[in-house]
């Protein structure tokens, strides 16, 4: 793979992300879905923010797609192989299944989310486990390759969502959701929001796996995203890398946990993760169990 193995694709931090130092969440929202807690609520910041991510990951899923989702400098120009890339995603979600089985945590293996799902990278390596599996994406270019690229008919299904919710799915829908390095290109507000909609979409006794950078890695690249003016780092990567600029927002892990003990949840387990290479952002990853409530 062009000196860089399976294992070190699986985390790869994309160069054009753009850093924010949100780290709060507001609490005077009006309430406008029954899901999602007062205050995590549609509102036209979000709606303008969902546009803008829209429309940056569309123009990558035309131009070159599996390197705006794992961004080998050296797969730059469409150079992946699909062969290549979806064994990246095979092999991260068999890590994350050992992982689970380690915690003697018990997956119902009946239906799965990958939220954020891009071209089915990492839910057509949730397919060959689980009976049936939702990816859903904000880009519909993505979700298009993505339903090219399907092997597993019927079972497997993609879906274009532009909300900011997931109100496609009723309540207790699935039994597994699962989320890797989306959540970070959202404000926090949002992030908060689409946890609480992942919980609602879970059955009772349903695994929800998601990750939320905590802060800047304390790495040349993590001090220069982290100070550098916005406006000059966004102007360097449109010169660089072309395409989109994604914002890049972190949040604390207490604040994360505060908002998860007001929620009919379990914390499973919440963890630093190590990083392949040298990172903007440091990975933390929560896993849940939705509870009676």
């Amino acid at each position: 793979m062009d000196g860089l193995t399976v294992t070190e694709a699986v985390r790869i931090i994309t160069p054009w992300e753009q850093p924010s130092t949100s780290d709060t969440y507001q609490s005077d929202r009006p309430r406008a879905h029954p899901g999602v807690p007062r205050g995590l609520q549609s509102h036209s910041g979000g709606n303008m923010q969902l546009e803008g991510l829209a429309q940056s990951w569309d123009q990558l899923g035309q131009s070159d797609p599996l390197w705006a989702i794992l961004s080998d400098p050296a797969k730059k120009g469409n150079r992946w192989s699909l062969e290549e890339f979806f064994a990246t995603g095979e092999a991260s979600v068999d890590q994350v299944l050992r992982h689970l089985d380690a915690l003697e945590v018990e997956v119902n293996l009946e239906r799965a989310l990958d939220f954020g799902c891009g071209v089915g990278r990492l839910t057509q390596a949730l397919a060959r486990h689980f009976n049936e599996i939702d990816g859903v994406d904000i880009a519909p270019s993505m979700v298009g390759r993505a339903r090219e690229y399907n092997r597993f008919g019927d079972r497997c299904r993609y879906h274009v969502n532009t909300h900011d919710d997931l109100r496609m799915f009723d309540d207790g829908t699935f039994d597994f959701v699962f989320t890797d390095i989306v959540l970070q290109h959202m404000t926090s507000e949002l992030m908060l929001s689409y946890v609480a909609e992942f919980i609602r979409v879970l059955r009772p006794g349903g695994v929800g796996l998601f990750d939320i950078p905590p802060g800047y890695e304390n790495t040349p690249r993590g001090m220069i995203v982290k100070f550098a003016p916005a406006p000059l780092l966004a102007f360097y990567r449109r010169r660089a890398h072309g395409g989109g600029v994604m914002e890049l927002h972190t949040i604390k892990p207490k604040r994360v946990l505060d908002f998860l003990a007001t929620r009919p949840v379990r914390v499973i387990e919440h963890r630093p993760l190590p990083a392949d290479r040298p990172a903007v952002v440091r990975h933390y990853q929560y896993c849940i169990e939705r509870v009676d409530g």
